[in-house]
């Protein structure tokens, strides 16, 4: 009876092939747990080995939602072209939970040493450029889409509120 191995179970032949496919996931790029879940239900496979695949990734360490929403939402403010809440919006779409979103943007904000005015100041500068006289109407409709366009990047009502009035 030495060396003779016992079949394994259909459910044990399963969970070992969530985890692999949630190791090939990560091989990759890096994931959340709810991308991984997502992923892995599309694949056909039940709640319960999606589960334990997903336990499996955190337990060796594989996936970690605080440390990659924090390394994305450091990247992002990097990028200097959203604000803490475009930034938090990003991260919450991935499958962060969005108080863990918002503090991850918030840290990596603080951590570029630029103000969100600042990164919003340049941005609409960038985007207005060389502005001619025009009609009052004609400004006020670039302020308007301008105001959209940096709240569509997170940036907040203050932020765009000085902006507009430093540039217009």
């Amino acid at each position: 009876m030495a060396g003779r191995r016992f079949p394994r179970s259909k459910a044990a032949r399963k969970r070992e092939s969530a985890i692999a496919a949630a190791v090939r996931l990560l091989a990759y790029s890096s994931r959340t747990e709810q991308e991984i879940s997502a992923a892995l239900l599309r694949r056909g496979y039940e709640p319960r080995e999606v589960d334990e695949a997903v336990s499996e990734m955190k337990r060796l360490g594989y996936v970690d939602d605080e440390s990659a929403a924090q390394r994305w939402a450091e990247n992002a403010a990097a990028d200097s072209r959203w604000g803490v809440a475009g930034i938090a919006r990003r991260l919450a779409g991935r499958g962060i939970d969005p108080d863990l979103a918002h503090q991850a943007a918030k840290r990596a904000y603080d951590g570029t040493g630029k103000s969100e005015y600042d990164v919003a100041l340049e941005l609409a500068t960038k985007r207005v450029g060389a502005r001619s006289e025009s009609s009052p109407e004609e400004r006020e409709r670039e302020m308007r889409r301008l105001a959209g366009f940096l709240q569509r990047r997170g940036f907040g009502a203050e932020t765009i509120a000085r902006v507009l009035r430093e540039l217009f």
